[in-house]
């Protein structure tokens, strides 16, 4: 496995580690803007279905971050579930477009959110790396001065 320090490593292994990263780490910028673009286009085509949801009068819940349930309103009555489907039954068509709307701008909603989880950990992750760097560099040079760069066996 690339990079594995389970067993014996040495100064040039962790130099070759640093310079894969450093390499790794330039391209995180440009990561960062692809995905808060995309996260922009999802947010814009969330408010056009939003909007076409609208217009065909098929009205959606307004979501918030987390889903709530109003347990108090709930009836628990087999009777009550078959008459609200056979009230449902003349308008399926109109509540199937409301599902489709609502299913597609959860969906949306999710993928920004892992969107912006993902910018949120590689902004993390380069703000770390110099400082996780020179910890471990200076294992090398403090604690176990012993450990040195490996000399080629002919």
């Amino acid at each position: 496995m690339a990079f594995d320090f389970l067993g014996i490593f040495s100064k040039q292994d962790l130099d070759n580690l640093r310079t894969f990263l450093q390499g790794e780490l330039n391209k995180v910028d440009a990561q960062i803007n692809h995905m808060v673009l995309e996260a922009n286009k999802l947010q814009k085509t969330r408010l056009e279905l939003l909007n076409q949801a609208t217009r065909v009068n098929a009205k959606s819940k307004t979501f918030d971050n987390t889903f709530h349930r109003k347990v108090q309103n709930q009836v628990d009555d087999a009777d009550a579930a078959l008459l609200v489907q056979r009230v449902k039954q003349p308008f399926y068509q109109n509540i199937k477009v409301k599902d489709y709307y609502e299913h597609k701008i959860r969906k949306l909603m999710d993928e920004i959110e892992q969107l912006q989880e993902q910018v949120h950990l590689l902004r993390i992750s380069k703000g770390e790396f110099r400082t996780d760097i020179e910890t471990i560099n200076s294992l090398f040079d403090t604690k176990h001065t012993f450990l040195t760069v490996e000399q080629e066996v002919i």
